[in-house]
């Protein structure tokens, strides 16, 4: 739920999650915190079916690109992480996702 409180204190207006049903998503605990936030509207994608949700296809993206890394350091497969997400563009990122 850090990343949901820093998304809030760094966003103004209704942030909407598209969210998967994992169990980290649908937990008591977050259903309630979630419960009590007026900015932030939820929808759960059906379950088992990862064709739904864009971020499965910029997941295999990245994880294309670390298993191609020579360097196997944790340092070395972290700096292939970084490299990935640093020459997304935003409209490559939609692009791979199927939205653009």
């Amino acid at each position: 739920m850090e990343h949901l409180k820093s998304l809030l204190q760094r966003t103004v207006g209704q942030v909407i999650l598209v969210w998967d049903q994992a169990t980290w998503h649908t937990s008591q605990e977050v259903r309630r915190w979630l419960g009590d936030q007026d900015r932030i509207d939820t929808y759960l994608l059906p379950v088992r079916s990862p064709e739904t949700n864009p971020m499965e296809d910029l997941w295999r993206e990245l994880k294309e690109q670390v298993a191609a890394c020579l360097e196997r350091s944790l340092e070395g497969l972290l700096e292939s992480c970084r490299r990935y997400f640093d020459d997304l563009s935003g409209k490559s990122t939609l692009q791979t996702a199927g939205i653009y």
